[in-house]
């Protein structure tokens, strides 16, 4: 019997849930609000008994499956970072509320408080100061007037013979366009999906269907007609996604384009209205265009111009993230619904964003040949493909297997012969009548191929075909290699 947990939250605390996740105390700190989003999703839908410390590092912070909270101490760093957020949060935007959230010290569930505000009857009388006190402060303060400007020197002194730290990597940016500016969302990858902002000009669709990349629970929206975006940015080299879902609104309801206006980068043309048509999308709901080597202007400032031609101009959502100077950063996807950082820091997506068709499934049982087993902790099987929205050039992928399913004590039986299937990068083929068992066993199997490049429509489309049963893989790469073209 399946037992359906019902949420016990008030209306009431719904509310002060989503204040805490809006306050600007915890926008400053992505993977504070990652937890905080996490617990407060948990909470809302009954299932407080989740709330642990191994699952929010594994689900919330992305941490692999073989987590040990007793070696490592980052839920209880960040959720004590949490609690003194929720502090500040009530000494400022909250002071007056009268329902508070308290995450209590030693526990990760959230409760409720109900506080009355206090009222000051009269104004507080400050005593009345010695005039010999008096005489002795002015004397004091006279004395540390002087010592002021003397620390002052000695510690730029310091400074200036103190090693140049690194400077930290700007957080990435995403906009979901047309929804409203307070809107926040922590997406299903990890990142944080900001409402619209920084926009000139146009109308905005709001709820509009929603993108992959936002969870189902929330709404995203589109900006349309003839408008503007001026973003600050850091003075580095910039990854710029720009993504199209199904347009709405007056203008109907059709399929997605990206084709029919123009989108110019501070006056540099992005997306010609006279391009050919993009074709066919990664999903039938939404397309992605990538651009590597995007910089602000002499102002510190992006400006992004979308006008009309053909076709009147739209945009469901923009992505900054840092980059990386003439190459474009790797893509490195997982058959997980959570994001996973390895040992070298190198972050794993979800692959669904990505992915049309075939089914994920989570393994136990990983014999991981002494490679991460996090790689091979889940995998897509069916008839599937994946259509990667890159830059031009040419990229090298490697394909990450392991059979799961068939071969002596396995749930499938059988063993060599049992999935064959081939898998092809733009009609080219890659693998041919690949069985896995037949390559390595219940070992993992990593090919790679290179001069991989995107078609017409900047998409490396690869494609897995069953022969014999189901196609697999449980993980994939895909990486810029510069110097070839």
């Amino acid at each position: 019997m399946v037992v359906r947990r019902i949420p016990i939250a008030s209306e009431a605390e719904r509310a002060e849930l989503e204040s805490v996740l809006r306050s600007k105390v915890l926008l400053r700190s992505p993977s504070v609000l990652r937890i905080a989003e996490y617990i407060a999703r948990t909470y809302l839908e009954g299932d407080s008994e989740d709330i642990k410390e191994y699952n929010i590092a594994v689900d919330a912070l992305g941490k692999p499956v073989d987590f040990d909270p007793k070696r490592d101490s980052i839920v209880r760093v960040e959720v004590h970072r949490l609690r003194k957020k929720i502090e500040t949060f009530y000494k400022t935007e909250g002071a007056d509320h009268t329902l508070r959230l308290i995450i209590d010290p030693g526990k990760y569930v959230p409760r409720f408080e109900s506080v009355f505000p206090v009222t000051v009857e009269a104004a507080e009388i400050l005593p009345e100061v010695p005039v010999a006190a008096s005489v002795r402060q002015a004397w004091w303060l006279s004395r540390w007037a002087l010592l002021v400007p003397i620390s002052a020197i000695l510690a730029l002194v310091i400074w200036s013979r103190t090693p140049s730290r690194p400077v930290p990597v700007p957080e990435p940016i995403f906009l979901l366009a047309g929804a409203p500016t307070s809107q926040v969302i922590v997406a299903d990858a990890g990142f944080i999906l900001h409402g619209d902002r920084w926009f000139k000009g146009g109308s905005a669709v709001y709820p509009a269907p929603a993108l992959p990349l936002v969870p189902e629970t929330s709404r995203s929206g589109q900006r349309v007609g003839d408008f503007d975006y001026d973003i600050p940015l850091a003075d580095i080299p910039w990854e710029l996604r720009l993504y199209f879902g199904t347009r709405t609104g007056h203008y109907g309801e059709q399929g997605p384009a990206a084709r029919g206006f123009d989108v110019r980068a501070n006056g540099a043309s992005l997306i010609n209205a006279q391009d050919p048509d993009i074709g066919e999308p990664q999903s039938q709901r939404y397309i992605t265009k990538v651009f590597r080597n995007i910089r602000p202007g002499p102002d510190h400032m992006l400006h992004l111009s979308f006008r009309s031609g053909r076709e009147t101009a739209y945009i469901n959502a923009i992505g900054l993230s840092a980059g990386r100077a003439g190459s474009l950063l790797p893509i490195r996807l997982i058959s997980k619904t959570s994001p996973w950082t390895d040992v070298h820091g190198n972050t794993w997506s979800p692959d669904e964003e990505f992915a049309t068709g075939g089914t994920v499934k989570l393994c136990t049982k990983i014999d991981s040949g002494g490679l991460d087993r996090n790689l091979f902790a889940g995998e897509r099987y069916g008839n599937f493909s994946y259509a990667i929205p890159v830059s031009k050039g040419a990229y090298r992928a490697k394909l990450y297997f392991r059979e799961s399913w068939f071969g002596p004590g396995l749930s499938g039986g059988g063993g060599v012969g049992s999935r064959r299937f081939d898998v092809y990068a733009e009609r080219q083929p890659l693998l041919l009548d690949f069985d896995i068992f037949r390559e390595a066993g219940h070992k993992p199997s990593v090919k790679e191929f290179h001069g991989l490049k995107p078609n017409a429509d900047g998409y490396i489309r690869l494609k897995f075909v069953p022969r014999a049963n189901n196609a697999a893989v449980d993980a994939l790469e895909l990486i810029e290699e510069p110097g070839l073209k």
